[in-house]
């Protein structure tokens, strides 16, 4: 980014003489907890990532304040959104910051879609912009350490190196080092269907907390995560709901989902 004397904001002062700092601005909350987990792996002396949620201000007001205090040291500016029309104001001023600085703003969608409209306002090359997308639309907290050094090296050019983002399955098992490898056949077994934007985000405490309790209890445990239960096979059964039964039959369902699970009569045939 580029120094010197800043146009004037209304109430505020947008950079430092020195900026460093990689912002992240999201409006959504699983973006930020598996942030969150990847700022802990990144490597000694990397840039300080800065993290805000803007899903819930409830004005301009509160955006100017908001800016107000996350960019100041800013370089890279890296807003996640639902839309161009969902933070018009604050896209206003980030574009404003941008042009004012020199620094970096990339704006990046939010949900498993291209948005021409959105991207078409970030600061950066299109190849860079769709690259660093497809690390959080990939997810997961080892794409976005990965990103994140991507990131760096692109535009503070630092050599930390990085992987290509790599795909999570949409549905699969999911298995703490601490369980067991395999399942007794003498015990029942419940099954936990939960969503996979939570093993995303590295929010997985309460499927462990739920699986463990299982075992305290004498009760076999199998956690499935999955991107929907729409999502089905050629008979129309849930593709995480075959991966539930697996090879033994399960005895109960446990379902953090947050809608309706569908037709339960199909689905208990699917898990006999």
């Amino acid at each position: 980014a580029q120094n010197g004397a800043v146009p004037a904001f209304p109430g505020q002062h947008l950079i430092s003489d020195e900026p460093t700092e990689i912002v992240f601005l999201s409006q959504t909350d699983t973006d930020l907890l598996a942030l969150a987990e990847a700022q802990r792996l990144l490597p000694e002396g990397f840039a300080p990532v800065r993290m805000a949620h803007v899903g819930r201000l409830p004005d301009d007001q509160a955006v100017d304040a908001l800016l107000a205090e996350a960019l100041p040291k800013a370089a890279i500016v890296v807003a996640t959104l639902h839309g161009a029309r969902s933070f018009p104001h604050g896209l206003a001023q980030l574009r404003a910051w941008a042009e004012a600085t020199g620094g970096f703003l990339l704006c990046l969608p939010a949900v498993e879609a291209l948005d021409p409209e959105l991207m078409a306002r970030s600061t950066v090359g299109v190849p860079l912009a769709h690259l660093i997308s497809a690390y959080f639309q990939a997810g997961g907290v080892a794409n976005l350490v990965n990103g994140l050094c991507c990131l760096s090296d692109h535009l503070l050019l630092t050599g930390w190196g990085y992987d290509s983002p790599r795909e999570l399955p949409r549905h699969g098992l999911y298995q703490p080092q601490e369980a067991p490898a395999s399942l007794s056949s003498d015990q029942p077994t419940v099954g936990i269907l939960f969503y996979r934007a939570h093993l995303l985000s590295g929010n997985t405490a309460f499927v462990d907390a739920l699986l463990s309790e299982l075992r305290e209890q004498g009760i076999n445990g199998r956690a499935i995560y999955t991107q929907s239960l729409k999502e089905c096979d050629a008979d129309g059964i849930p593709c995480a709901i075959n991966l539930l039964r697996g090879d033994e039959r399960v005895d109960a369902i446990i379902s953090t989902l947050s809608f309706a699970l569908g037709d339960l009569d199909q689905m208990a045939a699917a898990t006999d």
